[in-house]
């Protein structure tokens, strides 16, 4: 298990490698609480203060990991993402798109050493459904069980709801495996 000063030093060495390196504007924030009290946090990236940020038609990246807390894989990206678009290298796309990326949504299990896979009373990646839906699984649980996942998509909404965005790309990166072809040593 990992104990959450581990994770809290491994997202902000992130965070702050993002502002002292940044090309753009890096704002971290809290997205929610987890169930059990722990900061679910993520960076907003976008073009810096005068740069030539097109405003018409500008897209919204919403970039997500960790709903399984073991796709350790799924947490990389998410890390090697962020560092591009608030590189120089990413400057083109921010000039079209502005980008979040929350690298851990299942805190929780993460800090516990956890996988996360089939929590109860739903995966937290089947919890992605209407309020008053039924969850994607076999249980049937109401939708938007856990806090992160309710958080997320009232900020996603609001983002688009805003006229500030016409396009929304979101990526939810996982790296579960193939058990018919694993992978090579």
């Amino acid at each position: 298990a990992f104990s959450i000063p581990y994770v809290r030093r491994q997202r902000e060495r992130l965070f702050a490698d993002l502002k002292k390196s940044s090309t753009a504007e890096v704002a971290v924030f809290s997205l929610a609480t987890s169930e059990a009290g722990h900061d679910v946090s993520g960076v907003n990236i976008s073009a810096a203060s005068g740069a030539q940020a097109g405003e018409e038609g500008r897209a919204l990246i919403w970039f997500i990991a960790g709903q399984h807390a073991w796709e350790s894989g799924g947490r990389w990206a998410s890390d090697g993402f962020a560092r591009y678009a608030a590189s120089s290298d990413g400057a083109a796309l921010l000039a079209h798109a502005d980008v979040i990326v929350i690298p851990i949504m299942d805190i929780d299990n993460v800090v516990v050493g956890g996988a996360g896979k089939d929590s109860e009373p739903v995966d937290f990646n089947r919890d992605w459904c209407p309020v008053g839906g039924m969850a994607r699984n076999e249980t049937k649980a109401p939708c938007q069980h856990w806090k992160a996942i309710r958080a997320a998509q009232l900020a996603i909404r609001g983002a688009m709801d805003s006229g500030r965005y016409t396009d929304l790309v979101f990526v939810d990166s996982h790296s579960p495996g193939n058990q018919l072809e694993p992978a090579e040593v």
